[in-house]
């Protein structure tokens, strides 16, 4: 502050500069003070300052303000489990340019924040071959369009291994709807897409097991109605009814018991169903292409961590 105000008066700089003062009060002031040399008419009297004093206090509280809010967002940016990003908007056909990418991008793929946005076209390079078209025409729909983006691919991190990465966006508009910018999270959703895989090939397995064996497994849901919720193929062979069939008409099982069966067959099962305990019986099926069948069925009851249950009859 004194080398400002001693290169003023020997050189005639002007003068701005900002300073707190403590008013009478004892209230501290932000003011900012600007002045300029103003030559005395009689050069005797030697040149004069000639200035005006603004207090800028809600000025500097309002940027305090904004500091304090943006270090709150960076940090809760920063700490989250996921990389944010800002793209800055391009002409139309255009790419949009990363201008911010979060650190969590090292901890998640590896690269830092610099090597990430040194490089335009990483992202780009990144994606899994087989999921690049797809994500290129889902970032053209979001730029052009501007629909959110959502989207699940597989990336390859700095070290070569492969990631499963959500990408989500929404363009950012000012007052007059012009977009200023697009602002994204990449969550790493890899373990649960290889859960979600696992389950698939464990299914897959547990499908091939039970349509190959010589029974007809199916499931009904837990309730009087007896839908059923599965039919195995082997059903069709049995009865001559297609599963598709079962899964639509809940009265079916009951319509195919001859008449002399029905009432014992259904008392039975009812019974087990409130008793909550497994069931066996052997009745007769009169098939749509007039075959009488013997079956012999019987139902287990399967609960889940909630104790809800199911029956599962074969």
């Amino acid at each position: 502050m004194r080398q400002t105000r001693a290169r003023h008066r020997a050189d005639g700089t002007p003068l701005r500069e900002e300073y707190r003062i403590v008013a009478r009060t004892g209230r501290t002031i932000w003011i900012r003070e600007e002045a300029t040399v103003v030559a005395a008419p009689d050069s005797a009297q030697g040149d004069r300052w000639q200035g005006v004093l603004f207090d800028i206090t809600a000025e500097k509280e309002a940027e305090q303000q904004i500091r304090q809010a943006e270090e709150r967002y960076r940090l809760l940016v920063e700490e989250m489990p996921a990389i944010s990003y800002l793209s800055g908007c391009a002409p139309a056909g255009e790419p949009w340019p990363t201008r911010y990418i979060s650190p969590q991008i090292e901890r998640i793929l590896g690269f830092t924040p610099e090597e990430w946005l040194a490089d335009p076209t990483r992202w780009e390079r990144s994606i899994h071959a087989e999921d690049r078209e797809r994500a290129a025409a889902a970032d053209r729909a979001h730029y052009e369009t501007g629909e959110p983006l959502d989207i699940e691919v597989r990336v390859y991190a700095k070290d070569g291994s492969v990631l499963w990465l959500r990408d989500q966006a929404v363009i950012i508009r000012d007052d007059d709807g012009t977009a200023l910018f697009s602002q994204g999270i990449m969550f790493d959703v890899t373990e649960r897409r290889l859960a979600e895989e696992r389950l698939a090939d464990a299914e897959q397995r547990y499908r091939a097991i039970v349509e190959h064996v010589p029974a007809a497994i199916y499931l009904h849901s837990p309730t009087d109605a007896m839908e059923t919720v599965y039919m195995s193929p082997q059903i069709a062979d049995i009865v001559g009814v297609p599963p598709e069939a079962w899964l639509a008409d809940p009265d079916l099982w009951y319509r195919l018991v001859v008449p002399e069966d029905r009432e014992r067959a259904l008392a039975g099962f009812l019974a087990a169903v409130e008793a909550g305990g497994n069931w066996r019986a052997e009745y007769r099926v009169r098939t749509p292409d007039g075959r009488t069948v013997w079956i012999h069925d019987e139902t287990t009851f399967l609960t889940d961590e909630q104790a809800s249950r199911s029956w599962c009859r074969a």
